[in-house]
């Protein structure tokens, strides 16, 4: 039972009759209500949780499309080039670092580049942020990671 059908289900008390307390018609109707709903809720989740375990991941859905369409990985190929091209207008605008569009590219998360980079996530956070300073042994580091030939390129 939820904290609010437990905190309804004590007598709601209208008054004294002849000194003794009388619950109102209504509030056994707000406690059923409340438990009901309370029921529902459980069901309800319960539901979600066995509905989305049956779904299939993006993981699934690409092999499944790869499988099926012979030019699937050219056209994925073909979008990830523009949205890195993209990526690479919004570090020349000054709206993106060049290691945060980086790992974009390779759709890496904080944590993840970190691990690969033998560094901490709150650090790559750090240098993501526009204008950040970097030192020249940490953006060898991650230029290593990315596979990139110039350091340079990861400098503010």
């Amino acid at each position: 039972m939820s904290a609010l059908a437990v905190s309804l289900s004590q007598p709601l008390w209208l008054g004294r009759h002849s000194g003794s307390q009388t619950t109102t018609p209504w509030s056994d109707w707000v406690i059923a209500v409340v438990e009901e709903m309370s029921r529902a809720s459980e069901s309800c989740a319960e539901s979600l949780e066995e509905h989305m375990a049956t779904l299939p991941t993006l993981q699934d859905l690409e092999a499944q499309f790869r499988a099926e369409d012979p030019c699937f990985e050219a056209e994925m190929a073909r979008a990830r080039d523009r949205r890195y091209a993209e990526l690479l207008a919004e570090v020349r605008a000054g709206r993106l670092s060049r290691i945060t569009a980086e790992r974009l590219k390779r759709r890496w998360s904080q944590v993840d580049l970190a691990n690969r980079a033998g560094m901490r996530q709150p650090n790559i956070a750090r240098l993501e942020r526009q204008g950040a300073s970097i030192s020249v042994r940490t953006a060898q580091r991650l230029a290593k990671t990315f596979g990139l030939a110039d350091y340079r390129e990861l400098l503010p």
